[in-house]
């Protein structure tokens, strides 16, 4: 069985930040991960992250195992982050939230939903986006199709050609979108434009599945 395993091909970011983590140079610049740095390169900690931390120490939770879908207090938080306090859907028994150790995981195992549930649908992905989501929704056996999104050239989103493209969506396709701080380009859709794509995923039948990092 283990004849069968394939090298990983390291993600050109990742082996950029590898280097750079070996470069001594005292004046680099990181710009490969999102990740901030203070001035002597260090990843400082949060005051709101420390005083979260102290609370959650004094409150001695304790540490049994949690449901399937991962601690209720912090889904229903999210929930109400996301989507407002008042909106009415947080009553509504359509909304389930669940927790998972990081985005990463939260994408796989949507990926793994979708084709559990319609195998035959295909992924819309941007070009470009982050080569990680096309990894995860590939390896859970599900066809991959990309709509242009970002005008290289121009150094522009490409909503026209993003809009074209999307019209070809079919019934139960999935469309992959970046909720905010598009991965690689930066560049967002304003308020007008996610009316745009909404009226194309209504008028097809398409399923959104919004990837929102950064929060």
């Amino acid at each position: 069985m283990l004849r069968n395993f394939k090298d990983y091909v390291n993600d050109p970011i990742e082996a950029m930040f590898v280097r750079l983590a070996g470069d001594q140079h005292p004046n680099k610049i990181d710009l490969g991960i999102g990740v901030f740095r203070d001035e002597s390169g260090k990843v400082p900690v949060m005051e709101a992250v420390r005083r979260a931390e102290s609370r959650l120490i004094a409150r001695g939770l304790p540490k049994s195992y949690l449901s399937p879908l991962g601690n209720h207090d912090y889904c229903q938080d999210i929930e109400r982050l996301v989507l407002g306090r008042n909106h009415s859907v947080l009553q509504s028994p359509r909304l389930v939230s669940a927790q998972t150790p990081g985005a990463g995981s939260a994408l796989r195992l949507g990926a793994n939903f979708v084709h559990d549930l319609s195998p035959d649908s295909a992924v819309w992905v941007s070009d470009p986006t982050w080569p990680h989501q096309v990894e995860f929704f590939d390896s859970a056996g599900l066809a991959i199709r990309p709509y242009r999104y970002y005008d290289q050239s121009e150094g522009i989103l490409d909503i026209e050609g993003m809009l074209e493209d999307l019209h070809a969506m079919k019934r139960n396709d999935v469309l992959l979108l970046h909720g905010c701080c598009h991965n690689p380009t930066g560049q967002d859709l304003d308020p007008v434009q996610w009316q745009q794509v909404t009226e194309v995923v209504n008028k097809t039948g398409a399923l959104p599945f919004v990837d929102v990092a950064y929060q």
